[in-house]
């Protein structure tokens, strides 16, 4: 098990720590909020036509940006021994990463899906060969999904970030066609008011412990109830979609606080179960929150200093306490190692 923290960069490197290799993304949002203030503005002194006209050049302009920032990242792929050594060191830390998080190689999906279900192989949801629903899609949408991820490891967890992420992940949603709740219509969105959310039948593997029901009512996050099927439905709180944001930033923020604070392996691991806990509790998407949370659990896992899981039942965070959720994910890592030692 990889117990070493990622190694710190000193006060001079800093800022380069908290940006991306590439910038383009972040000044074509900013760029676009602009441009979008921009015609409200003059819509009420202008025609509509007029004002379109007057913002005509907006594509040309992010058609180079978007050009520029391919032609910068193939010269820091061919050249980043030219580079300066701060951002060497970040470029290089950020490529140890990658290989950390695509070392299962072609056997990725074993992160990706149950590891009560890899008996039936890769496209056991695809074809529902585990004898439950089938979701056509599901594979390549998350291979997709841990392939951004990937690609932008180190960088924090934010919304625009985390929409993305769901936008990848559920590109195959056609709601009933794919048996999910929702098509692309609510794909990449924050849920809202109109979205009533519950989970039903945990019990079982998934049985909620009093420990997790005494977690979930301190977060005030929904109730819980007795189901038909004799065990547990969570209710989610009905929330508007800024408060479901505002919520995201404030676990973000308190994760890192305690990310930063951690003495050790076993602290960071608490800080991590505790996170992507109140990420399953929040339930921020209509759709697709429990594969989210396996990705961005690796991705976590990966960034401070330990590698991905194989877990038997992975929305576990859900029905069972910080502690108890945190040695389980402490047992996904052993799975993960012990099959990684398989591999030739």
């Amino acid at each position: 098990m990889k117990l070493s923290s990622v190694g710190s960069t000193n006060s001079q490197s800093v800022w380069i720590q908290q940006m991306p290799v590439s910038s383009w993304s972040k000044v074509k949002e900013l760029w676009l909020n602009f441009l979008s203030y921009g015609r409200e503005f003059l819509s009420v002194f202008f025609a509509p036509a007029a004002v379109e006209k007057k913002f005509s050049w907006e594509a040309r302009l992010l058609d180079k940006a978007e050009k520029l920032d391919a032609v910068v990242f193939r010269w820091i792929r061919s050249n980043h021994s030219a580079l300066h050594p701060c951002i060497r060191k970040k470029f290089q830390e950020n490529k140890s990463l990658q290989a950390t998080y695509l070392a299962l190689g072609l056997e990725k999906w074993r992160e990706l899906i149950d590891g009560v279900h890899h008996k039936h192989g890769k496209m056991v949801y695809d074809k529902g060969l585990h004898g439950s629903t089938v979701e056509p899609g599901y594979l390549q949408s998350m291979l997709n999904a841990a392939d951004f991820v990937k690609q932008t490891l180190g960088e924090p967890i934010t919304p625009s970030w985390y929409l993305q992420l769901h936008k990848i992940a559920c590109a195959h949603f056609q709601g009933a066609k794919t048996n999910t709740l929702m098509g692309q219509e609510k794909v990449g969105i924050f849920r809202g008011n109109t979205d009533h959310l519950a989970w039903s039948g945990l019990k079982g593997s998934y049985q909620m412990t009093l420990e997790a029901q005494r977690e979930f009512y301190r977060l005030g996050l929904g109730s819980i109830v007795e189901d038909s099927s004799g065990g547990k439905k969570i209710l989610y709180r009905v929330m508007s979609q800024s408060e479901v944001k505002s919520l995201l930033e404030k676990y973000v923020k308190d994760f890192e606080k305690e990310i930063t604070a951690s003495a050790g392996p076993d602290e960071k691991l608490l800080a991590i179960a505790r996170f992507t806990q109140r990420h399953d509790w929040l339930h921020p998407v209509r759709d697709g929150t429990g594969r989210l949370e396996q990705l961005i659990l690796g991705k976590l896992l990966v960034e401070n200093g330990f590698h991905p899981t194989i877990l038997e039942y992975p929305y576990r965070s859900g029905c069972r306490g910080v502690v108890e959720w945190k040695n389980y994910i402490k047992e996904g890592l052993l799975a993960w190692e012990r099959f990684h030692s398989r591999l030739p």
